[in-house]
């Protein structure tokens, strides 16, 4: 058995307020649920990113325009976390 392919999970996001430590927060938030929901083939559900977005230390507000709906990996992927633009 092969060993499944990362691909990485990108996002594009404003929050508020535009901190450092705010956004800090937001990605440690992400990368936790990316390792604790990604599996080969799997589905990482909008609600669920939107989710550890809003429980992020200081978030007040946000914007997420990217991922803009659930996100399933092809069998034999797995999301991996990816890079953040903070538009």
């Amino acid at each position: 058995m092969a060993a499944p392919v990362a691909v990485p999970l990108d996002f594009m996001l404003l929050v508020s307020p535009a901190t450092s430590a705010v956004q800090a927060a937001v990605q440690a938030s992400l990368e936790g649920l990316i390792r604790n929901t990604a599996a080969p083939g799997g589905t990482i559900l909008i609600t669920h990113i939107r989710e550890a977005i809003s429980l992020s230390d200081g978030e007040t507000d946000y914007l997420l325009t990217a991922p803009a709906a659930d996100v399933t990996r092809a069998t034999g992927d797995i999301a991996t976390m990816g890079s953040i633009t903070w538009a």
